[in-house]
């Protein structure tokens, strides 16, 4: 088994409860910024934008709301969330700690 060879330190079982706990780590904070993100605003659309590789992975919330469309009839403004203004980085700071540290220790052990 490829996968058995790979590991050094940590066993399979290690491994998924590692991935067990960042999930819900990240299913918190997901929640944590949803409820935030509709009490702050009424938002029409809510993105979750990801890095462009693993050790940029952290998420960002987007938002974007009726009021903060230039145009109402501009379909890039209102559908695609890179064009949206409300760009969130401040929720998400446990899942991006427990993110960093399991990247931080799996880039160590299998470079």
């Amino acid at each position: 088994m490829i996968a058995g060879a790979l590991i050094k330190e940590k066993t399979m079982e290690e491994i998924r409860e590692s991935l067990q706990q960042i999930q819900k780590i990240f299913e918190a904070d997901l929640r944590t910024a949803i409820t935030a993100c509709c009490e702050e605003s009424s938002p029409y659309g809510f993105a979750l934008m990801l890095g462009e590789d693993l050790e940029m992975a952290t998420p960002v919330v987007v938002t974007n709301s009726e009021a903060d469309l230039p145009d109402p009839e501009d379909n890039d403004a209102r559908y695609i969330p890179d064009e949206w203004k409300g760009w969130k980085y401040e929720y998400f700071g446990n899942f991006k700690r427990a993110y960093a540290e399991l990247f931080n220790t799996f880039s160590g052990d299998y470079k």
